[in-house]
């Protein structure tokens, strides 16, 4: 199960690293471009932060609840047919191997949307608002403003040099898509959805949409930070919100199902032989006591 996270890990961690974005030109008249350079409201620490630990918070509390809800009968028998003492032995291993499932899918899911995020900020080279002020382009050895005045204003330059903030001379080239937006689209919807399937709405009522609603609306404001800091266009953060929305919502509907059939197959095998073992192991001690 591990060699396909570890694939696409590696994969990302590769592209992210030591890929080289497509360099695009500009125009001369591009105002798009020539927004100033601010410090992001979300940084990417906080969102990563908030957005990987709101899942697997919940997902630790609902594998929890829902193993509790479990129906317990009178006459010593648990809802799975087996005695309570043996059901109870198996309580803490049924947990591990739901709360090891959920992290699973939502795991690989996510670094899947941050490998398509990366694919798409290399390949585009789209730049970002604040690219000429991090840039400080410079063509033919003339500042770019002095260059323009004596060029047609819809020149498209691809030869310049860039003379400011060496280290962010890569990032002001990955615009398209947003990571944030994926990122905290993707947190979100696993979340939302999530909720829906394991919260009964008859018990909590308005609580259950009320998180939801709270956590989509985080992911949104997320998305809108980025084009009021001037990081991303707000064509990067739709593509971002939709990736990470359409990510989660196959990995729910279409790979979770999967995951869940392939390991509880596992479980019911290995809970039948250790009820096996546990009723033979019970057999010899009454033999021994027989004697």
């Amino acid at each position: 199960m591990f060699v396909p996270h570890s694939t696409v890990g590696t994969l990302l961690l590769c592209i992210h690293e030591l890929a080289t974005p497509f360099r695009r030109g500009f125009n001369c008249d591009d105002e798009t471009i020539r927004y100033p350079y601010k410090e992001s409201t979300i940084s990417s620490a906080v969102c990563y932060s908030v957005g990987s630990g709101i899942n697997v918070i919940l997902i630790l509390i609902l594998e929890y609840v829902n193993l509790r809800k479990r129906p317990q009968s009178n006459e010593g028998q648990s809802s799975n047919g087996y005695s309570s003492e043996i059901d109870q032995q198996f309580s803490t291993l049924l947990y591990a191997k739901n709360v090891y499932c959920r992290l699973l899918v939502w795991f690989f899911g996510g670094i899947a949307s941050e490998l398509l995020t990366d694919i798409s900020k290399i390949s585009a080279g789209r730049l970002r608002p604040h690219f000429i002020q991090v840039c400080r382009p410079s063509v033919n050895g003339q500042p770019l403003d002095e260059y323009c005045n004596n060029s047609k204003p819809f020149e498209y330059i691809t030869n310049y040099t860039c003379e400011g903030f060496p280290e962010k001379q890569r990032d002001i080239r990955m615009s398209f898509l947003s990571g944030h937006s994926s990122y905290s689209a993707y947190s979100a919807t696993f979340a939302i959805l999530y909720l829906q399937e394991s919260l009964d709405a008859n018990s909590f009522g308005f609580l259950k949409p009320a998180v939801q609603v709270l956590i989509g609306s985080a992911a949104f404001y997320t998305g809108l930070s980025r084009i009021s800091d001037y990081k991303h266009h707000w064509q990067d953060v739709l593509a971002g919100l939709l990736l990470g929305t359409t990510m989660a919502s196959i990995i729910t509907i279409h790979v979770w199902p999967s995951v869940q059939k392939t390991y509880t197959k596992y479980w019911n095998k290995y809970t039948t032989n250790k009820l096996t073992d546990s009723n033979e192991a019970t057999s010899a001690e009454l033999n021994q006591l027989s004697y």
